[in-house]
Parts: structure tokens; C-alpha cells; sequence
């Protein structure tokens, strides 16, 4: 794993915004993910538009009708992923 990576798997495994882990998935359950983060995390590093499509990646992924969190969860990750990357 790459520092960007290790790096959003932390944060991501420490919100657990999903409560996978806490339902006993493994630690890597949200690396799947963690690419097509980095990828638009490249090409757009502002909190809110990160927050968005963080929902909107794990609404996606998993289907509408789950429920991936409340949406000010995502705006937190997205915060830490930020204040991490500077």
C-alpha cells in the first residue's frame, strides 16, 4: 500500500462509515473503494465535492436503498482525508 492509500484506509476503517466493520467485516473492506477515491481526490481536493462522491461511490457500490451512512459522515472523512494529504 501507497501513503495515500494507508492513509484513507485509516481514516476510512476508523469512521467505519458503513458500520461494516463494526458488524465484523475485515479491515479491508472499504479498500475497494479507496482507488477511484485517490483518482478523484486527484482531480478535485475540495472537502464537499469529496464528501459527495464518497455518498455517492458507497450508495453505488452497495445500492440505493442500503443505508451508507448519513451524508455529514462523508464531509467528516472528507476533512480528515484533506487535513492528511497537506
Amino acid at each position: 500500500m501507497d501513503g495515500i492509500f494507508k492513509k484513507i484506509h485509516k481514516v476510512l476503517t476508523r469512521h467505519d462509515p458503513i458500520s461494516l466493520i463494526a458488524q465484523g467485516a475485515p479491515d479491508d473492506e472499504y479498500d475497494l473503494e479507496i482507488p477511484m477515491i485517490i483518482e478523484y481526490l486527484n482531480s478535485s481536493p475540495d472537502q464537499d465535492l469529496l464528501a459527495d462522491f464518497m455518498y455517492s461511490l458507497y450508495k453505488k457500490q452497495f445500492s440505493e436503498d442500503f443505508d451508507v451512512g448519513p451524508k455529514e459522515t462523508y464531509i467528516e472523512i472528507a476533512k480528515k482525508i484533506l487535513s492528511q494529504e497537506r
